[in-house]
This record gives structure tokens, C-alpha cells and sequence, in this order.
């Protein structure tokens, strides 16, 4: 996930989960999908409870992701502008 904003005028939060073997793989498939200004935050697992992939994705969204019953790939992004 990242958190990016550039001027103060607006805020992106971006997030993608997708299957990777381990880190170094998590961090090369962020980098194949998201623009390399945004910082990567990586994270193990799916928190469904988490109030930011709440934001991102719907709860039934997140459920069947963690389920295991599929490789998946989800990105999300949300611009918000404050100008």
C-alpha cells in the first residue's frame, strides 16, 4: 500500500494484492503496476479488518481474496483532491 501526496492539494492511496513467493516477488509486481513514485509498504496476509483496505476494496472483496481459493490480483487506487 502507499500514501502519496505531492503538492498538499490532493492525497492517492494505492494498494495491491496480489500472490507473490516472498518479498523480493511482492516487490517486483508492485513496481510492474504502480507508478514508482509511490513508496511500497508490504504487507503479509489480508487484513480485512484493516480500515484502509476497507477503503480500498468491499469486505466480500477481501474475503474471498484471503479464502486461498484463487490466485488473484487486486489494485485499488483513490485520489482525493483538495484544491
Amino acid at each position: 500500500m502507499s500514501d502519496y501526496s505531492a503538492t498538499g492539494e490532493g492525497r492517492t492511496i494505492v494498494g495491491l494484492i496480489t500472490y507473490a513467493e516472498d518479498r523480493d516477488d511482492a516487490k517486483k509486481r508492485w513496481k510492474e503496476q504502480v507508478p514508482e513514485y509511490y513508496i511500497d509498504f508490504i504487507y503479509e496476509g489480508i487484513d480485512s479488518d484493516n480500515d484502509l483496505s476497507n477503503t480500498l476494496w468491499s469486505y466480500s472483496a477481501l474475503s474471498r481474496a484471503a479464502s486461498g481459493n484463487c490466485n488473484i490480483n487486486m489494485l485499488s487506487r483513490i485520489h482525493y483532491n483538495y484544491s
